[in-house]
């Protein structure tokens, strides 16, 4: 993917969508749905900030977007100052909830990794802090979302922390209302029982 382009081109929204096939029109297609859906705007938010890294990059978009969040002190002081641990999080917002999560937990414990689907990867800022998995996978994609497991293992293992959403997809309006995360996926239940750290 060429640094110009942002994260996702036209041809890979036609992809995404099984319009490829038809070739320009495919292409058009996914450049037509990219307007509709404003991932040309975020394309321009990430190439206004790719040259930052780490925190910094993660403070910028934060501020692009204006958010602002707040964290009771008392709930920073749970988090353990060393050692493995996991931590479990709702997913309301989509790829933004990994965002938040790295901003809180980057500036207690630098080496703070979240299981995030590949398209967070692809962010290059945050890749160092990424283990891609594939919310969408089919048997192609199985053995990718295996390896992210096993990374994730290690990781914990060798005595850092990692963050999970174990829903994996965002949560879903219920008659209008109500956000309700989707039923917790098997791996996600399984990855916290084998790793035996504390959870938070």
């Amino acid at each position: 993917m060429k640094s110009t382009s942002g994260l996702v081109t036209a041809k890979e929204v036609a992809s995404v969508i099984k319009a490829d096939k038809y070739g320009f029109v495919g292409t058009f297609l996914g450049w037509l749905l990219m307007k509709v859906l404003n991932i040309s705007t975020l394309n321009k938010i990430y190439n206004r900030n790719k040259h930052l890294e780490g925190l910094d990059f993660v403070n910028s978009i934060l501020d692009e977007f204006q958010i602002r969040f707040e964290i009771p002190e008392e709930d920073i002081k749970r988090l353990p100052k060393d050692g493995s641990y996991v931590t479990v999080s709702n997913h309301p917002l989509g790829g933004i909830d990994g965002i938040l999560l790295l901003k809180l937990m980057l500036e207690q414990r630098k080496d703070f990794k979240i299981v995030a689907n590949f398209l967070l990867h692809r962010i290059e800022p945050l890749k160092p802090y990424i283990m891609p998995v594939n919310p969408f996978e089919d048997k192609k994609d199985v053995k990718s979302s295996m390896i992210g497991f096993k990374n994730s293992i290690l990781h914990l293992r060798e005595g850092h922390p990692l963050g999970i959403f174990p829903a994996g997809e965002v949560s879903t309006y219920r008659d209008g209302k109500l956000v309700v995360d989707r039923p917790w996926e098997y791996a996600a239940m399984k990855l916290v029982q084998k790793a035996e750290v504390p959870v938070v």
